[in-house]
């Protein structure tokens, strides 16, 4: 497991995570993201369905990460 210590102190730059955090949960974001994510990878020794999992996955790893290790 990796330490990682990039917590955010300072007030304005915790409200522009928290404002980042907002629009990464977002139903159309993630969407989004995830459909050019797909585009531009393939996983050729697996389908499609299981590669959007994996994706889906992934980006929830992701915000769990930005709100846990800079929050």
């Amino acid at each position: 497991m990796v330490k990682l210590d990039v917590k955010v102190d300072d007030p304005e730059r915790r409200e522009m995570v928290k404002q980042l955090l907002t629009m990464l949960n977002t139903e159309g974001f993630k969407d989004a993201f995830l459909e050019e994510l797909n585009d531009a990878v393939d996983i050729p020794m697996i389908g499609e369905k299981k590669e959007g999992k994996i994706f889906k996955k992934l980006y929830e790893i992701l915000l769990k990460v930005v709100e846990n290790k800079m929050l």
